[in-house]
């Protein structure tokens, strides 16, 4: 599952983007809307009526078992409380927060090593959400009917391990090439491709 902590205006729509993704969402907060105690009541959501940063919430959310955590109420100090809290009970939990204060994302990188940072405008709801299932997600495409994740893979780790990837670009040695087949990958390349969601939609349905 994949806990989402804050159900404010982004928040509701990265809980919906990984309900369209097929994911088991769990919701932490402490006043919800009328969507998300609607999605709770027809049982597409797990919700927690609580404080993300309070210690017995985060242990009700079962952390060793979540694939990620999001981060994402209107405060960037509890945002970053989530996150450590989370991390300190699941060390190598996925997570993933949102600091609106540049000065204050690259403080914490250097501080707690929590790498990469992204600015308020890069993290739209669609690449929350992708981030929280992807790690390397950088967008979301819509074209002839299907919906794919936009992710780049960064130099040593080769092609991407999910299934109907479609390679796009290679960055070589300060170049940007069109690339046709992962075969074409060196070590030291950065790959940007796409993933169509629908595959992880219906694993999901089938399990």
């Amino acid at each position: 599952h994949i806990i989402v902590c804050g159900a404010g205006n982004v928040g509701t729509r990265v809980i919906e983007f990984l309900l369209e993704m097929g994911e088991r969402v769990v919701v932490v907060e402490r006043n919800p809307s009328g969507i998300i105690v609607e999605l709770a009541r027809d049982r597409q959501i797990e919700l927690l009526r609580g404080d993300a940063t309070d210690d017995t919430t985060l242990d009700f959310c079962d952390l060793e078992a979540a694939h990620s955590l999001v981060a994402i109420t209107d405060s960037d100090t509890a945002n970053l409380e989530a996150a450590l809290g989370a991390r300190a009970r699941s060390p190598r939990l996925a997570v993933v927060a949102r600091i609106r204060d540049h000065s204050f994302a690259l403080s914490i990188g250097r501080q707690f090593g929590i790498e990469p940072s992204f600015s308020p405008t890069e993290l739209t709801a669609p690449a929350i959400a992708g981030l929280a299932r992807f790690p390397g997600t950088r967008g979301r495409v819509c074209f002839d009917g299907e919906t794919y994740n936009i992710g780049e893979r960064q130099p040593g780790e080769g092609p991407p391990p999910a299934h109907e990837c479609v390679p796009l670009y290679l960055w070589r040695a300060g170049n940007l090439l069109p690339i046709h087949d992962f075969a074409e990958m060196k070590p030291e390349d950065r790959l940007l491709f796409i993933v169509p969601l629908s595959q992880f939609r219906t694993a999901s349905a089938t399990a």
